[in-house]
């Protein structure tokens, strides 16, 4: 399961550095949510 989190960090990580800071903070926030509902889903 672990992995599957490190490759959504690291997506996190380059559409970070492709957007401007307030709208990859917002979408990071969008992922992080959508990690946990993967998260909760698969457990």
């Amino acid at each position: 399961m672990m992995y599957i989190l490190d490759i959504f960090r690291i997506s996190f990580k380059i559409k970070d550095k492709q957007q401007n800071t307030f709208l990859s903070r917002q979408q990071e926030t969008k992922n992080k949510m959508i990690t946990l509902r993967f998260f909760l889903i698969s457990k």
